[in-house]
């Protein structure tokens, strides 16, 4: 089934319609992460909520396309095995922090089974660091991305001057911040379109998610960026 985009631009509605998604991205590098998870740990002392996790890469599989979803997949993982790490340094684990959500597991042969376990997640995510890592800035092909997205950044930029500044609305906090990162790092989008994304302060129901509420200072922050427009978009 076929999609429709409506932009409200006063005084007049305009209406662009895209394809469904497609079945398969045959551009798009393998082995995915999500293929990949397979080989992390499952046991009961490493506790991330894997049919969560799931359920919210399928949806942005489906409205964003695979470097989406992959996007938010290797996020989160990042975030829980960090959460994780916290918790097994607080309980005198073997394993030093170096700074501010960041550890290093020491070479150790008696560090615990757990951190051994943390270590082995940690690094299958640091092979895909290359796309997904914070403030990589690397490019993405949009053949990645699904035809919804395409027809997002098409009507930006054809409605894109001087001044130009947008709202996009979208439901789910994990699909806003893939979308801005997706927007930032495409090609044709580069250079005119700077997305910043705004979420609700929220809670959520799993501290570790690396997607969360957003403080009142933070999203006071993004406002002012609008404003000033150091960016020109808002998720």
């Amino acid at each position: 089934m076929n999609g429709l985009f409506t932009l409200m631009k006063y005084p007049v509605q305009i209406i662009k319609q895209y394809p469904p998604p497609p079945k398969e991205y045959p551009s798009y590098p393998v082995p995915t992460l999500w293929s990949r998870c397979d080989t992390i740990p499952h046991s009961p002392d490493i506790q991330i909520p894997w049919m969560k996790i799931q359920t919210r890469y399928r949806v942005a599989y489906e409205s964003l396309g695979p470097c989406g979803a992959e996007m938010f997949l290797h996020a989160e993982l990042k975030q829980q095995v960090r959460c994780l790490l916290d918790t097994a340094a607080q309980n005198g684990e073997f394993l030093s922090k170096l700074g501010p959500r960041q550890f290093n597991v020491n070479e150790d042969n008696d560090k615990s089974d757990l951190v051994n376990k943390l270590d082995q997640i940690l690094r299958l995510l640091g092979q895909y660091d290359e796309h997904f890592a914070d403030g990589t800035g690397k490019l993405l092909d949009p053949s990645w991305c699904t035809p919804k997205v395409i027809a997002l950044v098409d009507i930006l930029r054809a409605n894109y001057h001087e001044s130009f500044q947008s709202i996009v609305f979208v439901e789910q906090r994990h699909i806003a911040t893939s979308l801005a990162e997706l927007i930032n790092r495409l090609p044709n989008a580069t250079g005119r379109l700077r997305c910043a994304v705004l979420l609700g302060h929220g809670t959520t129901d799993n501290s570790a998610a690396s997607i969360k509420g957003m403080p009142i200072r933070v999203q006071g922050d993004v406002v002012q960026m609008f404003r000033k427009r150091e960016v020109n978009i808002r998720e």
